[in-house]
């Protein structure tokens, strides 16, 4: 880690007792506070080089890092690369993370209490919300961020502490909004992205589903004709799918962030099962004969491909089903009639009761 060259006066290292031979979890206080005293007593090196090994064992290598003796007060990023079992799953994506000791900080300068919350709630969002190179460059952001803050509050070399002033209190403000602006739009791209993934499951799933099913009502004397019957199903999903895709590129659809990835992956999966189930809707509402609206064509081929297109309708459009449910009384919704016209000075008709 860098070293900043500021003496660390408190030199309370004989209480650290050598770590133990096995791997242990290691915080990054610990490793913080074994790198001050790493060369104040006999065995001390040692201790931090076995602590730093298990720390890096379990975060992964660091890549950037700001120490100070002054505390310590210290900010780390770690990568931790993609086990085995995520590589086959195609998550080949390094996993960032920040590592901060500022208890010393804070007891310095209570001033920096709020905003330096601010950052720690903003690097738990972008952990848990990013992925890839935005989750790294709004890491890294915060890491300088992190890092500028304890530059600024570093005592003078008498010892003197200088509470921050209130203009600096702002800008470190100003700089944690910039930060949680382009949060909000990476975060947001991220989301559809994720939903959309989500949505490829849910259809992947529902296609594995159909073929036990598909099994079972061939076996039962179900008068549905299965092909028909499955290629609604499907139908319906896709017609899901590409409802969100249109309204994605037209930036009209919008996924809150704020719920978690996993969240978002759960409800997108469900869309194309009832995507599915409008397209099955729709299919037996015609063949029961609810909507009379439409004429059904006679023709096997044409019949096939005409329940297709409704069910992918179906699926892409909930207000075409609302409006299928609606037209299934056999009513046809009554028109207003127009208002009467009156002659260019011409005495306006007398109102009711007046």
């Amino acid at each position: 880690m860098a070293e900043i060259a500021h003496p660390y006066q408190d030199t309370a290292a004989a209480d650290a007792a050598p770590a133990a031979a096995g791997r242990q979890r290691v915080s990054f206080s610990e490793l913080v506070e074994a790198w001050a005293v790493r060369e104040s007593a006999d065995g001390a090196e040692e201790r931090y080089q076995k602590l730093r090994s298990a720390f890096v064992h379990d975060h992964g290598e660091i890549t950037d890092s700001y120490i100070c003796e002054s505390g310590p007060m210290a900010v780390a990023v770690t990568a931790t690369p993609p086990k085995p079992l995520e590589r086959k799953l195609l998550r080949l994506k390094d996993r960032i993370e920040m590592h901060s000791e500022t208890e010393r900080l804070v007891r310095m300068h209570p001033e920096v209490a709020q905003v330096l919350h601010r950052a720690e709630v903003q690097y738990v969002s972008v952990r848990n919300a990013l992925r890839g190179l935005s989750q790294r460059l709004l890491v890294n952001w915060l890491f300088v961020w992190m890092r500028d803050l304890m530059l600024v509050s570093i005592p003078n070399p008498d010892g003197t502490v200088l509470p921050l002033t209130p203009e600096d209190i702002e800008e470190q403000g100003k700089e944690l909004d910039r930060i949680e602006e382009h949060y909000q739009q990476a975060a947001s791209r991220e989301a559809q992205i994720v939903y959309l993934g989500g949505m490829l499951g849910g259809v992947l799933a529902l296609c594995a589903i159909t073929v036990p099913v598909g099994i079972l009502l061939a076996a039962s004397e179900v008068p549905v004709n299965l092909t028909t019957f499955f290629g609604c199903l499907i139908a319906g999903a896709l017609g899901a799918l590409v409802s969100v895709v249109t309204r994605m590129s037209a930036d009209k659809f919008h996924v809150r962030h704020e719920v978690g990835r996993s969240y978002v992956q759960r409800v997108a999966a469900f869309r194309p099962f009832i995507g599915g189930v409008f397209g099955l809707l729709v299919y037996f509402a015609l063949q029961g004969g609810l909507i009379r609206q439409l004429d059904v064509p006679e023709d096997p081929r044409d019949r096939f491909a005409f329940f297709l297109v409704l069910a992918f309708a179906a699926g892409f459009s909930e207000r075409l089903v609302k409006e299928v449910l609606r037209s299934t009384d056999g009513e046809e919704p009554q028109a207003t009639p127009p208002a009467p016209k009156t002659e260019p000075g011409a005495p306006a008709p007398p109102r009711a009761g007046g």
